[in-house]
């Protein structure tokens, strides 16, 4: 079962060592045949996307709070349950044996359960995990349960039940097109245009595996980033200042909107984690484009003029990574949320102090925590009476855009 001791290597990385599944999965590399790759990329995928509904299972049959027994009872559990590479019987003779490694004995009544839960996870979790809080919703949705409390505390059930039920869902797949870059027509024929530089990617593959956006052509964006770049204001001979702390496409429509007749300048502290994007794009040596890197804290020391737009693009909660990343749920600390809303409200009122008069700012986070939108936003107005609130909206995935996004443009008066 090389496979199976493969994959639990790989989520022993994430899980234990909190690394993101691609770097994670990067062990296996040189040492399997590219199907058995596959084989652990699935197996382990499907650990993840079913990790709570694991983790609850395990612990009413085996009783098992134990980050390696879980492993291996999960990798047995996604074989069985979805994809079944391998015999079913061979696989839980192999559970047996690796439980008995950390003491936990397996009878008949045991094994049948586990049958059982394979054979219908949401029966098994309805019927098995019943509680007061959130468990068995998060069990079933595979996303936190803190996370489900706050959405149905900060919105009613009306709001709460469609988002939750979209967050389980991949997202629709746009791209917005480098207008720098001339690209290759046949390549669009996966595309459907949108509006303006906007594209629909129709292919039921990952856009990521696009030649395109291999190429710097297309960048893999949501609609409501692009959305936000729209109604940012028609400018002409001014300063724009953009800072994204995570990788955000947003700054590839704001290229296409104002070069070159604006100069605009792109920071951000994450440079080093895309240097093939950045490479590329200073290898087009776009005309008033500067590229630097800073982080949140010395943002504003690396910039010697006032601004006419700063697009403030933070650290977040960031939960729109969970319909892409499904370890993202289990490895965020919650407990860091309160630093997190403390650090964006600072940089919020460093950077209105190098605004001009009549300049606008922009904050956007793709998020649905209200306390990082629409609180936020409100402490910044009643702190700064000088700025006037021109746009603001909430964008949730399962509403028609598909994104799950906030943003708010206010204005320097005076």
């Amino acid at each position: 079962m090389r496979i199976y001791e493969a994959s639990f290597n790989v989520l022993k990385k994430i899980l234990k060592e909190k690394e993101p599944f691609n770097s994670a999965l990067k062990i296996v590399n040189g040492k399997y045949k590219k199907d058995e790759i596959s084989i652990i990329a699935n197996l382990t995928g499907l650990f993840l996307r079913n990790y709570y509904a694991i983790k609850a299972i395990s612990n009413v049959i085996f009783k098992i709070d134990d980050v390696e027994p879980l492993i291996y009872t999960g990798i047995v559990y996604a074989n069985n349950s979805f994809k079944k590479y391998f015999d079913e019987k061979e696989s839980f003779d192999f559970l047996i044996k690796k439980l008995a490694l950390y003491q936990i004995k397996v009878d008949d009544e045991q094994k049948n359960k586990f049958k059982e839960a394979t054979l219908s996870k949401k029966e098994y979790l309805a019927k098995n995990v019943k509680s007061k809080d959130y468990s068995t919703l998060s069990a079933i949705t595979n996303i936190p349960d803190w996370i489900i409390k706050m959405l149905f505390k900060q919105y009613d059930k009306s709001m709460a039940f469609p988002v939750i039920n979209s967050l389980v869902r991949m997202p629709k797949q746009f791209a917005v097109r480098l207008n720098a870059v001339e690209a290759n027509q046949d390549g669009l024929k996966s595309y459907n245009k949108v509006d303006g530089d906007l594209f629909e990617y129709t292919s039921k593959t990952s856009i990521r595996k696009d030649a395109l956006v291999r190429d710097i052509a297309m960048f893999p964006i949501q609609k409501a980033e692009y959305d936000m770049v729209k109604y940012l204001p028609a400018l002409e001979n001014s300063n724009i200042l953009c800072y994204f702390e995570d990788k955000n496409a947003a700054f590839i429509a704001l290229i296409n909107k104002y070069l070159p007749s604006n100069k605009l300048t792109l920071a951000t502290s994450n440079q080093k984690n895309y240097p093939d994007l950045f490479t590329r794009i200073n290898k087009l040596a776009l005309e008033n484009l500067t590229i630097i890197e800073s982080n949140e804290e010395d943002l504003i020391t690396n910039i010697s003029e006032k601004q006419d737009l700063c697009v403030y693009i933070p650290k977040s909660s960031n939960f729109e990574l969970l319909r892409r990343n499904p370890e993202y749920g289990i490895l965020f600390d919650n407990h860091t949320l309160d630093g997190i809303i403390a650090k964006q409200e600072e940089e919020l009122n460093d950077i209105v102090g190098h605004l001009n008069v009549g300049g606008y700012l922009c904050y956007a986070v793709p998020t649905f925590d209200i306390k990082e939108t629409l609180v936020q936003m409100k402490k910044f107005l009643d702190t700064h009476k000088n700025f006037s609130l021109v746009k603001e909206i909430t964008s949730f995935p399962n509403e028609k855009g598909n994104s799950l996004y906030y943003f708010a443009l206010v204005k320097k008066e005076k």
